[in-house]
C-alpha cells in the first residue's frame, strides 16, 4: 500500500487538511498578535509604574515621620504630665510626713490617686499612639 500512488482526491484532501491546518496556526498566531502589547508601549507603562512605587515610597517615609514626629510630641507632653503628677505627690507626701496620725485611708486614698492618675495617663498615650498609628 505505500509504494501505491494516491488518487487525485487523495491529494486534494491531503491539500485541504494542510491548508486548514496553517490556516488554523495562522488564526492562532494573528490572535496572540492582536493580545501583544508593543514594546514602546509596554516600556512606557512600566516607567510610569516605577515612578508612581517611587512617589508612594516617598510618601510612605513622609508619613512614617509625621508619625514618629507626633508621637514623640505626645510623649513629652505625656512626661511633663508624669512628673507634673510626680511632684504633686511627692509635695502631698512631704506635708504628711511629719504627722504621726497618718491614717491608712488617707494612704490608700493618695495610693488611689496615683493609680487612678497613672492609668488616665496610660490611657491617653495608648489613645495617642493609636492616633499617631492611625487607628480610630
Amino acid at each position: 500500500m505505500a509504494d501505491e500512488p494516491m488518487t487525485d482526491g487523495e491529494i486534494k484532501r491531503s491539500f485541504a487538511r494542510i491548508e486548514l491546518s496553517l490556516k488554523n496556526a495562522d488564526d492562532r498566531h494573528a490572535d496572540l498578535a492582536g493580545k501583544m502589547v508593543p514594546t514602546t508601549l509596554w516600556q512606557a507603562e512600566h516607567k510610569a509604574i516605577e515612578k508612581d512605587l517611587l512617589e508612594l515610597r516617598e510618601d510612605v517615609r513622609q508619613a512614617v515621620e509625621r508619625i514618629e514626629r507626633t508621637s514623640l510630641e505626645r510623649m513629652g507632653v505625656l512626661n511633663d504630665r508624669i512628673d507634673a503628677i510626680g511632684k504633686r505627690i511627692a509635695a502631698h507626701e512631704k506635708a504628711h510626713t511629719d504627722q504621726r496620725t497618718w491614717s491608712r485611708s488617707r494612704t490608700l486614698q493618695v495610693v488611689g490617686i496615683a493609680v487612678a492618675a497613672a492609668a488616665a495617663i496610660a490611657a491617653a498615650w495608648v489613645g495617642a499612639i493609636l492616633a499617631a498609628k492611625g487607628v480610630h
